[in-house]
């Protein structure tokens, strides 16, 4: 999970709700807030394979292990991809965190044009 994670500014985060919350949902809701992540959404994917009643308990449960976390408060969209019921609502609610979610700075990007880009391609410099 680690890899690739340096300029992560939104997470999606994803619970199964056949499955509940896990070891390695805890772990990696951990490496999230070491990172900083303050926004993000949660989507409890296949919602098909249980009853109302465990739907219910899966969200309750991610939204307390999310209560005192750097996402408290990040929205549980419930779906299913088999039919696609929810999946827009994903869409839609990861369009809104990233819209409302800061941007962090770029650090050390290169320039446009700059020398080292154009070295890389074979070009002297302008």
């Amino acid at each position: 999970m680690l890899a690739g994670v340096g300029a992560v500014e939104v997470a999606l985060f994803v619970v199964a709700a056949s499955e509940g919350w896990m070891p390695q949902s805890e772990e990696h809701l951990q490496i999230l807030e070491l990172l900083g992540i303050r926004h993000g959404m949660v989507a409890l994917t296949k919602a098909d394979l249980v009853d109302p009643e465990t739907l219910v308990v899966a969200q309750l449960e991610v939204e307390e292990r999310l209560a005192a976390s750097s996402l408290a408060g990040a929205p549980v969209v419930v779906c299913d991809s088999r039919s696609g019921e929810g999946v827009d609502d994903v869409r839609a609610t990861l369009d809104a965190v990233l819209a409302a979610a800061p941007r962090r700075p770029t650090v050390n990007a290169p320039a446009s044009g700059s020398t080292a880009s154009s070295r890389r391609r074979g070009r002297a410099p302008s």
